[in-house]
């Protein structure tokens, strides 16, 4: 309860990557208030760079960030890192009240390759809010960059903070399936 910053982080920067990681039955409350200063990060509750990865049954409630944000296999501008074999899990969290203090992110939020299977999952609430501007770009369910990401039997629920945005955002992405999800 009432952590700095970031709860849970396995990303150790450069092109590293952990294999085998199960990120389990976490219960946060009150991530990233006081962060570092790292406005335009998306202060996560739940931080990794995965290869084989399971995030499961965690429930985050009010972040300034994001509550889930994992890469799978590449970092962000990486088109030089290739890491074959990549598995995900994300299914079973409740993310509520996110992204309280940061913007163009996801409450719960996936990066890269795949397969990635991010299923029966909540969030609700995923605000956007950035300050010293108007933008807001907060989106319940964000893939960025994403390679077969499977996305169903997710619900996305609640208002931005400027009420425009999707509950479901894939950007960049290629080969990937959202079905039988539920925004309201």
């Amino acid at each position: 309860q009432v952590i700095d910053d970031m709860a849970v982080s396995l990303s150790p920067g450069g092109r590293i990557f952990y294999d085998r990681v199960r990120i389990m039955r976490n219960r946060i409350f009150d991530n990233g208030g006081r962060h570092l200063s790292r406005w335009a990060s998306p202060i996560p509750a739940i931080y990794a760079y995965l290869i084989d990865g399971e995030i499961a049954g965690n429930i985050v409630d009010v972040s300034w960030g994001s509550a889930i944000n994992i890469f799978w296999g590449k970092t962000q501008f990486d088109s030089i890192t290739f890491l074959p074999f990549i598995r995900g899990l994300i299914h079973h969290n409740k993310a509520t009240n996110t992204l309280i203090g940061t913007h163009d992110y996801g409450g719960i939020e996936s990066w890269q390759g795949g397969p990635v299977y991010c299923y029966n999952n909540i969030s609700h609430n995923a605000w956007g809010y950035r300050p010293r501007s108007n933008d807001s770009q907060g989106y319940n369910f964000y893939f960025d960059g994403s390679f077969k990401h499977y996305a169903f039997n997710n619900i996305a629920s609640g208002l931005s903070w400027k009420q425009s945005r999707s509950g479901f955002m894939t950007v960049l992405g290629f080969y990937n399936m959202t079905v039988h999800n539920t925004g309201y």
